[in-house]
């Protein structure tokens, strides 16, 4: 009976599993996210804006809040392919937003508060090299395997 002790001399099935496990490592380290938020307030007048920040490009946007809130004004919000109409008195109007909301103000003043949550995944890169090792340490691992069986062959 041979064991698998006797299948790690084989040199190159050492290496295709030494592989197999950092790649197995580097894809774990891949996973790792990190949550964060942000806010953003202030007045807009009569005009177009864009609400776009620094934080879109570094996270993974799951969640857009805007919220608004005026005595008197008209307000257009464009946001992932949703056009929303709103005229304010004296109220609050809260959106849901798909992506980086346009805001046209036609009148007045509104007063807003913008907040996301979201993730970044800081290593995401290490997944290609983990890819890499996985494939090569497989073939290795198989090259290694096909070698030990035509030994053990050979010792019978």
């Amino acid at each position: 009976m041979v064991t698998f002790r006797e299948a790690l001399r084989q040199p190159f099935i050492k290496a295709g599993l030494l592989m197999l496990v950092v790649a197995l490592l580097l894809s774990l380290a891949a996973m790792m996210s990190y949550p964060g938020s942000y806010r953003m307030k202030g007045v807009l007048g009569p005009g177009s804006y864009v609400l776009n920040t620094t934080f879109d490009e570094g996270y993974y946007v799951e969640n857009r809040t805007l919220i608004m809130h005026s005595e008197n004004a008209s307000v257009i919000v464009y946001h992932g392919g949703n056009l929303t109409s709103h005229s304010f008195s004296n109220d609050t109007f809260t959106l849901r937003l798909y992506s980086t909301p346009h805001i046209i103000v036609e009148s007045g003043k509104v007063n807003y508060t913008y907040s996301m949550s979201g993730v970044r995944y800081p290593y995401s890169m290490l997944s290609v090299p983990a890819f890499i090792l996985m494939i090569v340490g497989s073939a290795f691992a198989m090259m290694g395997y096909i070698k030990f069986l035509g030994e053990i062959k050979g010792k019978e």
